[in-house]
């Protein structure tokens, strides 16, 4: 992207979405170490259309598998419907088959649009709401009870911790918390090196609830993303159900005045069953080797969960 053209990006990205600090909202896209890659379209000396796409890797029984993953996509209100959306996206996807990539995936609620540019919707978003505020609707208030209800006995053990947006976590306390996740994500799930994961603590308006046992994390969630996930708890941890039950009791007894959203960690659909639920398909993807052998594979480890990113489900 050319110097003048990243320029203009901010700008053109808060009228695009109407969020200022969105790109700080994106390290991994927009920092000044990030992974990501950016393509555009410009039109009459004007930027038209934007989108961006980082690189991910998974291991699936000792096999490579490589996706890009495509975001941030806008165009300028005057071009659009003049198909610059679609231009971009092929910029990208381009990109994508160059560096071999094997499929390429995104998340978001334009279901026809991508649809007709051949991406298929594989995962879905699963929400609970929960609260305790009279202000807060009769089903967040039973979803907490419910949740509640199955929190860890074990609270004399254990510490809440809490981290405010901007306040800088320890290293040890980072690679605990890392080492966390990783060993509680899906086997064959992607999985961030400590640089992404310490970039991305730093995110803007990010606050880091956590739970340990002695010096141990055994429960983790994060509320905020800079311009995302304002009031959603999101990337859940923890070794147990349990824990992150009482993880949440913690929580609410520190707010006790607020109301979140909790995306539902991978494989939840049992737990589901107990909550009173919102979903929406929100994960896409589009298998970039049509040959019949590849393509059934790709299709496979997608439909199996392997390639999901933290909190979808299969749909």
């Amino acid at each position: 992207m050319s110097p003048k053209s990243f320029q203009e990006l901010p700008l053109f990205l808060l009228e695009s979405f109407g969020k200022s600090g969105y790109m700080e909202s994106f390290p991994q896209v927009f920092g000044n170490n990030a992974s990501g890659k950016h393509f555009h379209i410009r039109k009459d000396g004007q930027l038209a259309a934007f989108c961006a796409s980082i690189p991910f890797h998974w291991s699936v029984n000792g096999t490579r598998i490589c996706g890009q993953c495509i975001g941030s996509v806008c165009s300028s209100e005057k071009y659009r419907g003049q198909g610059s959306a679609r231009e971009v996206m092929t910029l990208a996807e381009l990109d994508a088959r160059k560096n071999g990539a094997d499929f390429t995936f995104l998340f978001s609620d334009l279901d026809s649009f991508y649809r007709k540019l051949g991406y298929h919707p594989y995962g879905e978003e699963i929400f609970v709401a929960l609260g305790v505020s009279p202000a807060i609707n009769d089903a967040a208030q039973k979803n907490l009870q419910t949740l509640l209800k199955i929190q860890s006995s074990e609270a004399s053990k254990l510490r809440y911790g809490y981290t405010k947006p901007g306040e800088t976590l320890s290293e040890s306390n980072l690679i605990a918390l890392w080492n966390l996740i990783q060993r509680t994500s899906h086997h064959s799930e992607n999985t961030l090196s400590f640089l992404d994961f310490s970039i991305l603590v730093q995110i803007p308006e990010v606050e880091i609830h956590t739970l340990w046992r002695n010096e141990t994390p055994v429960a983790v969630f994060f509320v905020g993303k800079g311009a995302d996930f304002q009031s959603v708890a999101h990337s859940s941890a923890a070794e147990n159900l349990h824990l992150l039950a009482r993880l949440f009791s913690c929580y609410f007894s520190k707010f006790p005045g607020r109301s979140l959203l909790l995306m539902l960690p991978p494989k939840s659909e049992k737990l589901a069953k107990e909550f009173y639920t919102a979903s929406s398909p929100a994960y896409y993807a589009k298998v970039l080797d049509t040959s019949a052998q590849n393509y059934d594979f790709i299709v496979s480890l997608i439909t199996s969960g392997a390639l999901y990113p933290r909190t979808f489900q299969s749909i």
